[in-house]
Parts: C-alpha cells; sequence; structure tokens
C-alpha cells in the first residue's frame, strides 16, 4: 500500500551529518495534462495533478531526492474501486474532503496520464533513472563514518502560508516549468 512520505530528512544515528530532501513546505510537483507551449505558460489547477513523490538516493544528484511513485494501472484502478465504494484514500490525493464523483474525476485523470506514461520513474531534481528508493525498514550504512547508520527524521509539517514553489513535468517526467505558484493557478517560469 503506497502513503504519502512524512520525512524531512536521513540523520546518521553516530556522527550527526544529515541529508534533506529537497521538498520542503511550499515544494510541489505537478504533471501538466495539456501541452505546454511557452516557458511563460499560465497553467490552470484544473490541467494539472500532481505527482505521487517517494524519498530517495540519488547517485547522480549524489544526495537524498525524490523521485516519481508510479503505481500501476492496476493501482490505479483499485483505487478508483476504493473511491467508488466510499472509501477514504491518501495516494494518489486525500479524498477525504472530496466528494466521490470529484474524487473519481481526478483519478480519471491520474490512469489517462499512466497510459500515456513511456519513461520509467525519475529523480523529480536531475530526471536521472539512478537511485534507490529510501524505506522506512533500510538500515543505510554511513559510508564515511564508522558503524554510522542513517535513520529517518520524521517531518514537522503544519500550516503553511509562505510562498508555493512549483515544478511542473510533462507526462513523461521532464521538467517543463518552474517557479512560484499561487492558490488558483500556477504562473512559473522556467
Amino acid at each position: 500500500m503506497r502513503k504519502l512520505y512524512d520525512i524531512d530528512s536521513i540523520r546518521c544515528f553516530k556522527c550527526g551529518e544529515e541529508y534533506f530532501f529537497p521538498h520542503g513546505p511550499g515544494r510541489v510537483y505537478y504533471y501538466s495534462l495539456v501541452e505546454i507551449e511557452s516557458s511563460m505558460d499560465r497553467l490552470e489547477y484544473k490541467d494539472l495533478i500532481p505527482a505521487i513523490i517517494k524519498p530517495v538516493w540519488c547517485f547522480d544528484c549524489e544526495a537524498a531526492s525524490v523521485a516519481e511513485d508510479i503505481p500501476t494501472i492496476r493501482e490505479f484502478e483499485h483505487t478508483y474501486k476504493a473511491v467508488s465504494d466510499g472509501v477514504e484514500i491518501e495516494v494518489p490525493f486525500c479524498s477525504s474532503n472530496i466528494p466521490v464523483k470529484e474524487s473519481q474525476e481526478i483519478l480519471k485523470s491520474y490512469i489517462s496520464w499512466k497510459m500515456n506514461r513511456v519513461a520509467g520513474e525519475k529523480c523529480l531534481h536531475c530526471g536521472g533513472a539512478n537511485f534507490l528508493t529510501i524505506t522506512e525498514e533500510m538500515n543505510l550504512i554511513h559510508d564515511s563514518c564508522e558503524d554510522g547508520v542513517f535513520c529517518h527524521r520524521l517531518a514537522a509539517r503544519g500550516p503553511f502560508n509562505g510562498p508555493i514553489y512549483a515544478r511542473v513535468y510533462s507526462a513523461d517526467g521532464e521538467l517543463k516549468l518552474e517557479g512560484n505558484a499561487n492558490y488558483s493557478h500556477v504562473s512559473v517560469n522556467k
């Protein structure tokens, strides 16, 4: 079962060295459901779906990062059935305050996106596919520190009132736009 991840960093329990994931408060990742023709395009939220992300160690970035977490069509179909049966979901979005019909429409957008997707999962910062998914069960050895092991540091999330920084990708995970966004639309520059 997929879940939204809630870790901000990994930290060596012995020496204290810490690697933060580059999401932080106010950072969001989207796929565009429409063709982006200009770096000055203004995108409405109805034209976007949030990317599902997971924490990774990216060997190309040589850092903790985030990558796409792409469910299979079957997983989306099971999620669609759950929403249709009135079950609340958390991934790819939290459906607790969204009417069933609207949740179904959002899931149809995800299914359509997935059916058109060709590329595999990518790091959302460098675009590479050379990464290791970080799970809570792993014991990541800190090579620079004798007997050091990284542990997860949970996110301390609360209300966020700062600027939103958005990154918008094509259906195949190519970065198209990035910059500040607001609550009605995304108007970003690359």
